[in-house]
């Protein structure tokens, strides 16, 4: 199931929020296990880390969640704050 997020250039959704858009952080969360993406808008040189996780469920880069440039994606119940980074 692909749900939407809240990312700073993107606007809100139920599952997912990002009312830290100053911050440029995003909320991303797997609800019951599913693959979710998050959209963002990364420029060349940003890239993203993981800021805090909020499941009790593993949140690992490559494995439970990942990016690319247009988005930010969850799975096996990681869910977590993102941060962008420049």
């Amino acid at each position: 199931m692909v749900g939407a997020i809240a990312a700073a250039l993107a606007g809100g959704s139920d599952n997912n929020d990002n009312s830290s858009n100053n911050g440029r952080t995003i909320t991303c969360n797997s609800d019951s296990n599913q693959y979710t993406t998050c959209p963002v808008s990364l420029d060349r040189d940003d890239w993203i880390v993981l800021d805090r996780q909020l499941s009790q469920a593993g949140c690992w880069e490559g494995d439970t969640w990942g990016y690319d440039s247009q988005k930010i994606w969850v799975d096996n119940g990681c869910r977590g704050v993102f941060e962008i980074r420049r």
